[in-house]
């Protein structure tokens, strides 16, 4: 709960439900603490404010210079200063839930999805409100400066979320199609979208010396100690459809930041493999001859691929083994090139290298069986 002891008689009103002191009486408030309407609420303290006097006066339009504008409908003002109502074609400071919902009994996702390219806010509402803003108490100044949520009320916010989620089915659904709507019109671009390098150097710094100072507080990682099955993730794994979109995304990013990815590559696989090709009279690529072969519906390279006969040959480190056995990763990646290639895939342990002729007649006994 918030301090109000430094706020004037101006700034608070009392709630003659719960005798709690608030800056204005919302109606969750109402409705969750007192089990009370706004309407049920004014009807049983009609005398009784719900809004503190600051507020009011605030709101009323003596310190905003956008408020008087409200009146002027028919007026677009000067270029930047209004926005307009795409259904009832009037202007306004700001096109808010308020007017789209009384007004046109339509929701704002469906405003917003109807006219994707339209803008909400005026540009001179929007200095206004950067100018309210920077007013706001920040810092040590902040009436949250310093305080951590205790574990009940974390659970408390987390319950509620998801009582909401789940009462609410459409949310997320709807939410993405507006945002989809505006990027794929071009109206919403990401903030920081092809920049680098957006943060300066001493605001990187600073931000370094507040985390240290919050973590020497007593913060701790979210992860701390989730470690092993006391991970809510362990024993979880990604569908593979879901881990080739992320791997492809990555692979995109990183082609377009530092241009074409050029994989690592074992020089000793690369001999063998100029061994299977100069005797076998294979064609094969490989890292030193051609670059590996990049499948791009999955984002991976292969060691050694021989298109004409569709066969694949790893080299395998030891880093690639768990006990003695193939990491489950190196199986679902095998597993997953096998079924969008239709190929011979053979496994070369590093460790267990034999002579060169030795090991390829053993890919040969392999492809024959």
């Amino acid at each position: 709960m918030r301090n109000y002891k430094k706020y004037t008689e101006e700034e608070i009103v009392y709630c003659m439900e719960c005798k709690e002191v608030r800056k204005r009486l919302t109606s969750s408030h109402l409705l969750k603490c007192c089990g009370l309407t706004l309407e049920e609420y004014k009807l049983k303290y009609p005398a009784a404010k719900t809004t503190n006097d600051r507020l009011i006066e605030r709101m009323s339009g003596k310190n905003n210079p956008c408020y008087n504008e409200y009146k002027e409908y028919n007026n677009p003002g000067a270029e930047g200063e209004k926005v307009q109502c795409m259904l009832c074609e009037k202007w306004y400071i700001r096109i808010d839930v308020g007017h789209i919902q009384k007004m046109h009994n339509i929701g704002p996702r469906e405003y917003s999805i109807k006219f994707p390219n339209v803008k909400l806010i005026s540009g001179k509402y929007l200095e206004h409100d950067k100018e309210r803003i920077k007013r706001l108490p920040k810092g040590a100044e902040h009436w949250t400066y310093g305080k951590f949520r205790s574990a009940e009320e974390k659970e408390k916010i987390s319950k509620s979320l998801q009582e909401f989620y789940k009462n609410n089915t459409e949310h997320s659904r709807r939410h993405s199609e507006v945002m989809k709507a505006k990027y794929e019109n071009g109206f919403l671009e990401p903030w920081n979208k092809g920049k680098m390098g957006v943060y300066s150097e001493e605001h990187n710094k600073h931000h370094s010396e507040v985390m240290k100072a919050k973590f020497e507080d007593g913060l701790q990682p979210w992860n701390k100690g989730l470690i092993g099955e006391a991970n809510p993730l362990y024993g979880t794994s990604r569908p593979s459809e879901v881990v080739a979109k992320i791997r492809l995304s990555h692979i995109e990013r990183r082609n377009k930041l530092t241009g074409q990815i050029v994989p690592g590559y074992n020089s000793d696989a690369c001999k063998f493999f100029d061994f299977l090709n100069f005797h076998l009279g294979w064609q094969g690529f490989y890292a030193e001859n051609g670059g590996e072969f990049y499948i791009e519906e999955l984002g991976y390279w292969v060691d050694y691929y021989e298109k004409n006969i569709n066969l694949i040959v790893e080299w395998y480190e030891e880093h690639h083994y768990r006990g003695g056995k193939v990491r489950d990763k190196d199986v679902r990646r095998r597993e997953d090139i096998i079924n969008k290639l239709g190929c011979a895939f053979i496994e070369i342990r590093e460790k267990d290298k034999v002579s060169y002729p030795e090991l390829a007649i053993s890919i040969i006994n392999q492809l024959i069986l």
